[in-house]
């Protein structure tokens, strides 16, 4: 079984049991509300035999029956118009389940973690779980970068207790594809990435240490109270905290408009871009995972 099928027999149960609704998130609207994709939904519910026939999935969700005031049993909701959630109650949601939280194009919506936070407060005030699927994760998401935590590759799972945030890493399960399968063979054919592999997290290798005759970037970024600067040596980036006293005349930028100030600008596009550019060049290094947070936080709320 699947990460979907499982979290979607478990919210079937929620509601059989104690009338509990799930609200069922997806990154962008079309990817549930569409023609095609709410009518299959409950295709392997109805399959095995975990809901009755008559439950109807809808554009919003999921209902006990196609009348018109059949009670509703799944909202559908997307990190793309979470606005929309704003307002109203949802005294009767218990789960929330984020499925496919990292794109395959890594093209997140804008503001997408603040996003999910805005639609666990609008809809369940803090009386739910919130579930975050993906076949792959990497640090360098705008999840973990928002939270500052990332899975410890010793662990198959890492408990942040100050935080309530938990990250398991599925390793040692069955595969869905056999390894010597036509499909298989397919895909590396096509050089395709195996989603059920398990793969180590890149992005560790990113934290290094800035070495000696690493020149300076003329300016400092302030970033929730903390100055970080830019250093460069043979075509890398490097980035780590300021601790000392600011340089004379340096300018500071900050991506935050409440830390503006006169002697603080607020970042411009130019340096974003630049940013940007060279994560995507694999030419960024980091001090300690930490800074790395921080800097990702910067790029991906950007975006």
């Amino acid at each position: 079984m699947g990460k979907t099928d499982y979290w979607l027999q478990v919210a079937i149960r929620l509601y059989q049991l104690h009338g509990c609704q799930t609200v069922w998130i997806r990154n962008k609207k079309v990817e549930l509300s569409e023609d095609g994709n709410y009518d299959a939904f409950l295709n392997d519910a109805k399959y095995f035999g975990w809901c009755p026939e008559e439950w109807q999935p809808r554009p919003d969700g999921v209902y006990e029956s196609d009348d018109k005031d059949a009670d509703q049993i799944i909202k559908f909701a997307s990190i793309s118009t979470f606005s929309n959630k704003r307002g109203g109650g949802h005294p009767r949601v218990m789960l929330m389940v984020f499925d496919e939280m990292i794109p395959e194009d890594r093209r997140y919506p804008k503001m997408c973690a603040q996003g999910l936070l805005s639609l666990a407060n609008s809809m369940s005030r803090g009386r739910c779980k919130i579930i975050v699927c993906s076949n792959f994760v990497s640090a360098g998401n705008p999840y973990f970068a928002l939270f500052e935590v990332y899975n410890n590759p010793k662990y198959d799972i890492t408990l942040f207790d100050d935080k309530a945030i938990c990250i398991e890493l599925a390793r040692g399960y069955r595969k869905a594809i056999k390894d010597e399968s036509d499909f298989s063979k397919l895909m590396r054919a096509g050089k395709m990435p195996q989603y059920e592999d398990e793969n180590s997290d890149p992005l560790i290798g990113l934290v290094s240490p800035i070495p000696k005759g690493s020149r300076p970037a003329p300016f400092i970024y302030l970033i929730d109270g903390k100055y970080y600067r830019e250093w460069e040596k043979d075509g890398l980036r490097y980035y780590d905290l300021w601790n000392g006293e600011l340089p004379n005349n340096i300018v500071v930028y900050t991506p935050n408009v409440t830390e503006c100030t006169e002697g603080v600008q607020m970042l411009q596009a130019f340096l974003i871009k630049h940013m940007k550019e060279t994560m995507d060049a694999n030419l960024m290094r980091f001090k300690n995972p930490n800074v790395m947070f921080k800097i990702l936080n910067v790029i991906y709320n950007a975006v």
